[in-house]
């Protein structure tokens, strides 16, 4: 696993951090894991601005323990995950450096769809306190429209790196023919997006 700069306060921190991580008695993986949550809890606690000793009681935890977590030394236990996590506004799975998923009421979402939070977050501006199935079910006409023409695209795209791998000069005119499809295809994309939005925004 690469490895990630610890964001502190100090390249003092940082180092010192650095250090505590690779003395940690864990395998790799798992050292990769406790760098890249040790560095959100420190960037969290730095964007919220919260000392650690507040911080620590906040979250009803002895404040060396969140020191041990802060500067690296140890992986968060279980039991302090939850509280802490809820406590910056965050999912466990954020927390852990398995999600890029910082908001936890995102997480199914993420989990189901793939979604991060920018996604979501345009969905919920564009869709308020709406299910998915009552925007389709209202522009079901708009949303096949615009599935329709991401798969046309990605099978276009598709087509052409297939003949570009076989490198024939027979297939030059194929070649620019597929790509005329392929830029002709892209704007229809860009339409049926808009057709979708503009539907949403003269509701």
């Amino acid at each position: 696993m690469a490895k990630k700069r610890i964001v502190n306060t100090t390249s003092k921190d940082i180092n010192d951090i650095e250090e505590n991580i690779n003395d940690a008695k864990y395998n790799d993986d798992v050292k990769g894991l406790l760098r890249l949550q040790t560095q959100r809890l420190n960037e969290l606690l730095e964007q919220k601005q919260i000392p650690q000793d507040e911080f620590a009681k906040k979250v009803g935890i002895a404040s060396g323990t969140l020191s041990n977590y802060c500067s690296g030394k140890v992986l968060i236990k279980s039991e302090f995950l939850p509280k802490i996590a809820k406590a910056l506004n965050v999912s466990t799975d954020y927390l852990l450096g398995v999600s890029e998923v910082k908001n936890y009421s995102y997480n199914e979402l993420n989990k189901r769809f793939g979604l991060n939070d920018n996604a979501i977050e345009v969905l919920e501006v564009s869709f308020p306190k709406e299910s998915i199935n009552e925007i389709f079910d209202r522009q079901i006409d708009s949303v096949n429209y615009l599935f329709e023409e991401i798969k046309n695209y990605k099978d276009l795209k598709k087509e052409l790196k297939e003949l570009e791998k076989r490198n024939d000069k027979n297939n030059q005119l194929k070649i620019t023919a597929k790509r005329y499809d392929l830029r002709r295809t892209k704007i229809d994309l860009e339409f049926a997006f808009l057709d979708l939005i503009d539907e949403k925004i003269d509701k």
